[in-house]
């Protein structure tokens, strides 16, 4: 019997590195996936035009993390409830919304730029709202989906990006894709998981 339940042990564990391994590759792919996509399929103006706009969003996107997912990942005795933590995300959230308006207008962007860089600054605070139940599902032992999280969200994403983009060759209708996809992805794969793991 001993024998049985350590090697359920280690499937599970297995299983768990994988879909962690995969989350990760794929959330690192998919920023030079987009890249690469805008730069094939449109004009120089237009990927310029994205690459300014996306680098401004992901470091913006380190204001939505803010710290708070490692923390929360190795609170395995729970000192924090999980409403302290959604709490703090909603407020880093703010700050990270509010600083790509802030950091539109020191750098002086146009039009143009300002909406695409809110657009995918709205994009990876999707991202890192999703973190927020990835982190949760680590710090309940359940590696695996954590790591299904990442993976499908960011695949669901970066795929409607590519057919948008490929489709119509306008950066801004594939960002646009890009937050709805990832709305649906937030929705299948972190907060409906997430249920099993709320008190009621």
């Amino acid at each position: 019997m001993q024998k049985t339940n350590h090697n359920i042990g280690s499937t599970i564990s297995r299983k768990g590195v994988v879909w962690n391994m995969l989350g990760s590759g794929m959330f690192g792919a998919s920023s030079v996936l987009l890249l690469a996509l805008v730069s094939h399929v449109t004009d120089t103006e237009q990927a310029g035009v994205f690459s300014v706009a996306f680098s401004t969003a992901q470091l913006l996107y380190m204001i939505g993390l803010f710290g708070s997912n490692h923390f929360q990942m190795t609170d395995y005795t729970e000192r924090y409830l999980f409403s302290a933590y959604k709490g703090l995300k909603i407020v880093s959230s703010g700050l990270m919304l509010a600083g790509g308006f802030l950091l539109s207008w020191i750098l002086g962007f146009n039009a143009e730029k300002t909406i695409l860089t809110l657009l995918l600054t709205l994009y990876l605070l999707l991202s890192s709202a999703g973190e927020l139940y990835q982190s949760m599902f680590f710090q309940k032992n359940r590696l695996d989906i954590s790591g299904q999280s990442i993976f499908y969200r960011t695949l669901i994403a970066t795929l409607a990006f590519a057919a948008v983009i490929l489709w119509s060759k306008n950066v801004f209708y594939a960002s646009a894709a890009l937050i709805v996809a990832s709305v649906i992805g937030l929705a299948i794969w972190a907060l409906r998981p997430a249920r099993e793991f709320m008190p009621g």
